[in-house]
């Protein structure tokens, strides 16, 4: 499974959390395409864009090639660094869960809250370097 994390090139911005990459598009010849699309959250309050971040792209073998003392050593397939711009953010989907009540669908007082919020997320960049 192919993983993407972001991390901020200013400690003081926000940058996309990705639990679930659902697709992307990079291609540092066109930059006006790429994107990721994903399932996680950015927060980014009063929606202040262009941010620059560092990207990361690791993708392993689903089988280790060697276990030695209960630890697994995998093969990469994908291992990327980019630092990008990300110039656009599209909320597709709130996927948040919380427990309503059947009756009348609103979200129970004093149960579980949803601390991180899930979105179906779409982030548009281009590549710096």
């Amino acid at each position: 499974m192919l993983e993407c994390h972001f991390v901020p090139f200013n400690s003081n911005e926000r940058v996309p959390y990705v639990r679930e990459l659902i697709s992307y598009n990079i291609d540092s010849n066109n930059n006006n395409n790429n994107f990721i699309e994903y399932i996680g959250h950015f927060y980014n309050e009063k929606n202040v864009l262009p941010i620059t971040a560092y990207m990361f792209l690791l993708e392993l073998e689903s089988k280790p090639y060697k276990i030695e003392d209960n630890i697994s050593y995998y093969n990469k397939l994908i291992d990327e660094k980019y630092i990008v711009e990300i110039y656009k953010k599209e909320s597709i989907e709130d996927i948040s869960k919380y427990f309503l009540d059947n009756n009348t669908n609103n979200i129970i007082e004093n149960s579980c809250i949803c601390l991180t919020p899930l979105y179906k997320e779409r982030v548009s960049f281009k590549i710096k370097k």
